[in-house]
């Protein structure tokens, strides 16, 4: 039985035949091997990541998102939801098509860090984070712990950590709930 609204797995694999019962559990046959998603494979996927997508391809892009994060990285993506766009397109009265293509760039690079950085591995509280935003004043963020896990921007914006650990092969994705702002 196929269904009509075709199951996907990783954005581009298809389940071509789901629910076939075994002794010990359920088989779905796909029509592709399944590969572990790098951060931009994932973020295609998950539905929740529609605005960042957007703004990782929008026509113009001085910077290549999607090759760079597509690369062996390894990364560490801080990814806000399509909530968090919302969110920051409100608070700064603007739409997103009127945000200038440098201040995007800079904005999308800061919310990326080198490495493979687990939650566990985060350092300790009042951490200074830097981005491959640069190494100027203002490109970099700060790890906040108490009462809960958050960051803080440049603009002493707090922004908390809603997912960690989402495991890609090239990095790992923590969810936010806010857009970061470097200076």
């Amino acid at each position: 039985m196929i269904h009509s609204n075709g199951i996907k797995i990783n954005g581009s694999v298809n389940v071509i035949r789901p629910n076939i019962r075994v002794f010990n559990g359920v088989i779905h046959v796909v029509d592709k091997v399944i590969s572990i998603p790098t951060v931009v494979t994932h973020a295609v996927a998950n539905p929740n990541f529609t605005s960042l997508v957007a703004a990782l391809t929008r026509q113009g892009n001085t910077t290549d998102f999607v090759s760079v994060l597509s690369s062996n990285g390894p990364f560490t993506v801080f990814a806000p939801t399509n909530d968090a766009f919302g969110s920051l397109l409100t608070e700064l009265n603007t739409t997103f098509g009127a945000i200038p293509e440098p201040v995007l760039d800079k904005v999308l690079k800061y919310h990326v860090v080198a490495g493979n950085v687990r939650s566990t591995d985060l350092p300790a509280s009042g951490s200074v984070i830097p981005t491959i935003a640069g190494n100027t004043p203002g490109t970099s963020f700060t790890l906040l712990t108490s009462p809960t896990i958050r960051l803080k921007d440049a603009n002493n914006r707090e922004c908390p950590i809603i997912a960690t650990d989402v495991q890609a092969s090239n990095g790992v994705i923590h969810v936010l709930s806010r857009v970061l702002l470097p200076n």
